[in-house]
């Protein structure tokens, strides 16, 4: 994947590839506060900025850990109006290791009507951007 990074620290990467309308974003480790990623929904924002059109989100929680309510409240919720909002196709999630991890994803995904298509591999999860259509 040839993708141009927008940010990147220890907590995430954010990188978009035009030629392909994806946005990638890679997650890292524990946020147990939204003051840990202050940038992030602005950096997300600024992604989104550089489609054309309708793109598809490939989201690889591999590394991701157990994050705090304040964080979801704050961070992730407004992030995933954000995505709707600019017109996201379809998305991937690569599933961290952590099982409680997995669970807390689940949760929000059916509080929040968000369907996860979850893969194990990066690989798996970009055919399926590829090919498949819902």
């Amino acid at each position: 994947m040839m993708a141009m990074v927008i940010s990147q620290n220890d907590f995430y990467t954010i990188s978009v590839s035009k030629k392909i309308q994806r946005l990638y974003i890679k997650i890292n480790g524990i946020w147990n506060s939204s003051k840990l990623v202050p940038n992030y929904h602005q950096d997300v924002l600024k992604a989104i900025e550089e489609f054309d059109w309708k793109f598809t989100c490939l989201a690889d929680f591999s590394e991701m850990r157990p994050y705090s309510e304040e964080v979801e409240a704050e961070i992730h919720i407004p992030v995933l109006k954000a995505l709707e909002k600019a017109g996201i196709d379809r998305s991937a999630q690569i599933m961290p290791k952590h099982h409680h991890t997995i669970d807390v994803l689940e949760n929000l995904g059916k509080k929040y009507n968000v369907r996860l298509n979850m893969f194990d591999s990066e690989e798996f999860a970009e055919m399926y951007l590829d090919y498949v259509r819902v």
